[in-house]
This record gives structure tokens, sequence and C-alpha cells, in this order.
């Protein structure tokens, strides 16, 4: 059967199990990138399910066994993941077909409340199955046992034990995983935060009532995907360059290179590369990036993938490596990986030492004049007083106005907002500054009913 692979998703799982268990500072860069992996396919995994129901297919048996690894030197990480085994998938020719009632072979452990019961079904069961599969990735993530969880549950599967599969997630909530990837819209969030959101979509996916699980579409949203998930259509290989025994042989490599050795790390593409090094400064690794700087990883990405990484690293605290990033060279930091700028990021996440460190590299040069009363609003908005102080101390004028000339203030008294407000005025915002239409904070306020802002 295509693909060949090397492992399943349990096995693989089990091999994540003994990387994480060993001594920190141990871990090999074979064994860092399995682990990556691991996280990476969540978003794999999402994909597919997204790939399938758009092919109006339902899965109906999403278990580890049928979720394939394979390993191939062409791939990213170096791993692959595949759903297979449509053994009782069901085809359907639209949406308003895609719910059946017939009776099919399931696996208790995995399989939705209504599979199980023999009801109505439809594609949000592979939801649910898959929303059993995922607890089980970040238990290993998290570092800790799938047996555990297993005894946990006393064995029963997920559909009957509901609450206590609700209460191992909560646990996991509150975990220190080894790694959280960003996943789409969770920038800045920081490691926890990123766990937390994770297990709040899980439980979700985990719901009794199909109609209240996310759609894979959801799921996708949440996640984004790897590039391998929107390439073309992977053609069929024979393997011919790389044998089941070459690549086991691949494999044993991948999982043991030297750490002094960056052989390996030489091989691989700028993108693996880059998510490497934003996955380092992000969960803390600074063992790692340390090793990656050595290996030459200044030479193979840009400036903006380097600043990206010292900009994930001071929004999540991790001081050791923004001193390292530094000491390297890295300088300023451009507009953040998620689309909005890096001074905006900072300032909605309240993080005093970043906006300094921006306005210092000259971040506001990138920035016209609406930029800043906006940014100067939302810091206003926030109630980081103290940020508003030190942003009018590095030579923000706080009496800016936008292409309009609308200050700061002025939006703040006309959406009525005190705390805004006063911490505007307090860092001496005057309420005479008139705009292009000659109106003035004070102006504004008594249009808008809102006097006492002022």
């Amino acid at each position: 059967m295509y693909p060949v692979a090397d492992y399943d998703l349990t096995t693989f799982m089990k091999l994540a199990t003994k990387i994480l268990a060993r001594a920190p500072g141990s871990m090999k860069y074979g064994d860092y990138k399995s682990v990556i992996s691991l996280a990476r396919f969540f978003r794999c995994l999402s994909s597919a399910i997204k790939y399938i129901h758009k092919e109006t297919t339902k899965h109906l048996d999403i278990k580890p066994l049928n979720i394939l690894v394979k390993c191939h030197p062409r791939y990213a990480f170096g791993f692959n993941v595949y759903v297979t085994d449509f053994g009782i998938s069901r085809h359907f020719s639209s949406i308003e077909n895609s719910q059946i009632d017939s009776t099919v072979a399931k696996l208790r452990k995995y399989c939705a409340p209504e599979v199980y019961d023999d009801r109505l079904r439809g594609r949000s069961a592979d939801i649910f199955s898959l929303g059993c599969v995922f607890p089980e990735m970040q238990t290993v993530l998290c570092r800790r046992m799938i047996d555990d969880f297993e005894d946990h549950l006393d064995m029963s599967p997920f559909h009957l034990s509901l609450s206590k599969v609700y209460s191992w997630a909560d646990s996991l909530a509150q975990a220190d995983p080894f790694v959280v990837l960003h996943y789409s819209g969770h920038f800045g969030q920081g490691k926890n935060g990123r766990n937390q959101s994770l297990i709040g979509l899980i439980k979700r996916m985990l719901d009794t009532n199909p109609a209240r699980r996310p759609t894979a579409s959801d799921l996708n949203a949440f996640f984004g995907s790897n590039s391998c998930c929107v390439a073309l259509r992977e053609a069929f290989q024979q393997d011919d360059d790389v044998t089941h025994v070459g690549r086991r042989r691949l494999l044993n490599r991948h999982l043991s290179t030297p750490t002094a050795d960056y052989a390996a790390f030489d091989r691989d593409n700028v993108e693996t590369k880059l998510e490497l090094i934003l996955a380092a400064a992000s969960n803390g690794h600074r063992d790692f990036l340390q090793a990656l700087f050595e290996w030459g990883i200044k030479a193979s990405l840009s400036e903006n993938s380097l600043s990206a990484a010292l900009h994930l690293a001071t929004l999540e605290g991790y001081d050791d490596i923004k001193q390292l990033l530094l000491r390297e060279g890295v300088q300023h930091l451009p507009p953040s990986i998620s689309e909005e700028t890096a001074l905006h990021v900072a300032i909605e996440s309240g993080h005093e030492e970043l906006v300094r460190h921006i306005l210092r590299a000259g971040g506001t040069q990138k920035w016209d004049d609406s930029g800043l009363v906006h940014a100067l609003y939302i810091v206003a908005l926030l109630e980081h007083h103290d940020i508003v102080s030190m942003m009018v101390e590095e030579g923000i004028d706080i009496n800016t106005g936008d292409v309009s000339g609308w200050t700061a203030l002025h939006y703040a008294v006309s959406d009525g907002n005190n705390g805004a407000s006063r911490i505007l005025l307090s860092n001496k915002a005057r309420v005479d500054v008139r705009a292009d239409d000659g109106s003035t904070p004070l102006h504004v306020a008594a249009e808008s009913g809102f006097v006492d802002t002022i």
C-alpha cells in the first residue's frame, strides 16, 4: 500500500515520548525535528480532514493506527503524515446527503457517540474522533504518558468517559508543554496561552452534540496549514531512490545525528530552518537555539526572519533567548508574522520593554502619523499608563494628528472612554488641538455628550 510508512501515529508518539524523557540538553538535532513534527501534525491532520470532507467523503474510522508517518529527506522536517484506511468511509454527493444511519464497523475507543449508538451521523463524527487523537498528541508534547491518560479513563472509550477526558484536558491546559507552535490567530499569547487555546478547541471537538462541534474548516482556520498541506497532490512514488531498507537507514541516521554535527542541519531547507528558529525562540529552547547559531543559521535566514525570532522571544518573556539573539546581532523588529506591526502587537500585549526596544530601533520610521495615533489610542484604551509615558519619553508626540488631524485624545473622548482620556491627559495631551475640520477634543466631547471625559 502506498505510502509505505515507517510508523503509525501510535508508534511515532512512543518515539516522541522517549525523546522527551531524556535529560534536558541531550536532545539531538533529529530528535528535536521529530518532536516539532508531532506538533506540526495538528495542522496536517486538520488539513487532511478538511480535504476529505471537501471531497464529499466521511472517514468514520479516525484513529492513530490509521494515521501513518513516513520518513523521507524531501519532507520539510523529515516526516510526513497520512490519513489512511478508508475501509468503512462513506461517500456522499452533497452536504444534504452527508448524514447516514446505517450500521458501520467501529472502533469503540475513538468513535463518536452517535456512531456507537447507530444514530444519524455526519462529518462531525470525524471531528469527534480527531478530538480523541489530539489530546493523546498533546499529552506527549506536555511530557506526560499516554498510558497514564488511559488509566485515568479506566481504559474506557472516550465517548463513555468524557468527564474524565475533560479533567485530563484541563490538567494539560495547566501543564508546561515542550512545544506549542504558533497556530493561526494565536500570535503573542505565550506558550501556555497557546496550549490553553488548543485544549479549549479539543474540548469543543468532543462535544456530545454534533452541531456544536467545529467543522474541518474551523480546525484549518485555527491551525493554519504547513506548506506540505497546500502543495499539489503527492504523486505515486515507487521509492526507487529510497527503498524501504534504505529509508530505515535514513531514519536511523536522522535520529542519531550528534549535536555537534551540523551535517543534517546543513541539508535542511530555509523553510525548515525558519520554523525551527521560531519554535526554539517561542518555546524557550535556548540550548538548541545556540546550536543553530553555531551551525550557521544566520547565513541561512533573512534579517527579518531572525528579527521575528527576537520578537517572539521578547513577547513571551524569554530574556535569555532575547539576549542571545541580541548578541548575535539581531537589532530590530520588522512587522510581525501575524501581519500586524511589531509595535501594535507589543502594545496590545503590554510589553513595555519590547515597545521601548522597537522605538529605539527606529520602528516608528515605517509608520505614518495615523499609525502612531492609532498606537497611542490603543495603548491608552488598554490602560497601559506606563507604556504611554514611556512612548512620550522616547519622543512620540502625544498630540500628533492622523490624516484628518484627529489625535488619540479626539478618539478617546469620542468613544467616551474615561480611562484612556485620563491617561492621555496625564501625559500632556491637549484639549485644544484643532483637527482639519476645526474640531478639538473638547468640541468632540461636548458634541458626543461625554464632557465628563475631559
